[in-house]
């Protein structure tokens, strides 16, 4: 005995039938649960997306009760009506319904063509198998291979960048030649415009020491003896 029934159901509205249709289940204020398959073990989809004919197709669980509203993929309101198992496009009221409104909008020249259609497509469907799950294991399929060159790609990017940089900073500091009072850093801050290294030494510590002289006689503001101080090679900061 089966435990499912059909849902089969094609959306048409005054304009024709909606591409995209969407069919939302619910039992009382929560979501109702369909199914893909007639054993109902795996589910579908809430809500139910219609194909580009505006035909849909699940499964509901013999005994389930399900209130059914039919809305445009814009959001836009279609029809609502109810399920107790027995499939919407089932029942002959059902298709004698969808035909009508077929043939309002203009789709159908002869409503008893379009009748007879209707059930040999809603019988073709119910005697469907259920299609075949093949499950095929692919070492490395060929999208994988092509995301794991670009990421193989990325990180030699990135290394040969980190390998230029570090070679710049390289030739972008050379220790100068010279004796120097002050560090190399320090000086390379504090030099003024197009003063060369030796220079500079040479002025911040006549700076220094001026400022070491009156440091008994003034010792509220030292800060700028303090940041001298803290620049010469051998001051321990």
């Amino acid at each position: 005995m089966s435990v499912s029934q059909a849902f089969i159901h094609q959306v048409i509205d005054q304009k024709g039938v909606v591409s995209g249709a969407l069919a939302y289940f619910r039992d009382g204020s929560t979501p109702g649960t369909i199914f893909v398959d007639k054993e109902c073990r795996r589910p579908a989809t809430n809500p139910l997306k219609a194909d580009s004919l505006g035909n849909m197709t699940a499964y509901i669980r013999n005994g389930d009760e399900f209130e059914i509203t039919i809305r445009r993929p814009d959001g836009t309101f279609v029809r609502q009506f109810s399920s107790t198992g027995l499939p919407s496009g089932l029942g002959p009221n059902d298709l004698q319904r969808e035909a009508s409104e077929a043939n309002k909008a203009g789709l159908v020249e002869h409503y008893k063509d379009w009748l007879e259609e209707r059930r040999a497509h809603v019988a073709e469907i119910v005697k469907r198998p259920e299609p075949e799950v093949i499950v095929k294991e692919v070492d490395r399929p060929e999208t994988l291979q092509r995301i794991t060159n670009l990421e193989r790609a990325i990180q030699e990017q990135r290394a040969r960048a980190e390998a230029a940089e570090s070679k710049l900073a390289q030739a972008q500091y050379q220790e100068p030649e010279g004796d120097f009072k002050f560090k190399v850093p320090f000086l390379q801050t504090e030099r003024k415009v197009n003063e060369d290294l030796t220079d500079a030494d040479r002025r911040l510590f006549e700076e220094y020491s001026n400022l070491e002289l009156r440091r008994p006689l003034e010792p509220a503001d030292d800060s700028r003896w303090r940041s001298l101080q803290a620049g010469l090679f051998d001051f321990k900061g």
